[in-house]
């Protein structure tokens, strides 16, 4: 047995989204957004209906004894995707390990502040 990283789209689905226009078997659908998020899933699915764009969710769901995972997966059609990456990425932060990111991440120093009294057993003074 191998490991995937996802399962396949079934021939249900893909009838699905034939059906719905995303895709067909010479131009498969795209997915412009995947998250865990329930909320923010239904937030772009939302936006992509204001502008008329034709997506489907796959929603995926596992449970062991101590949570219940779930995982969504928005597709469209290929002519799509563009705008629908823009949507999905509305609003959304792209930190990397880049300097100019990493100053904006970065604490400032508090080192002009007067160290305070603490009560009790600790005292950075005595």
């Amino acid at each position: 047995m191998d490991l995937v990283e996802a399962l396949p789209i079934t021939s249900e689905t893909d009838e699905e989204m034939t059906r719905l226009g995303i895709g067909s078997s010479e131009t498969p659908p795209e997915k412009p957004w995947s998250g865990d998020d329930q909320e923010s899933c239904v937030a772009v699915c939302r936006r992509l209906m204001e502008d008329d764009i034709p997506y489907s969710v796959l929603e995926q769901n596992r449970q062991d004894l101590w949570a219940r995972e779930q995982h969504f997966e928005i597709w469209v059609s290929t002519s799509d995707v563009q705008r629908a990456t823009e949507i999905a990425n509305e609003g959304v932060f792209d930190f990397d390990d880049s300097e100019e990111d990493q100053a904006i991440l970065e604490l400032p120093a508090r080192d002009e502040l007067p160290i305070e009294e603490v009560p009790g057993d600790w005292n950075p003074k005595g």
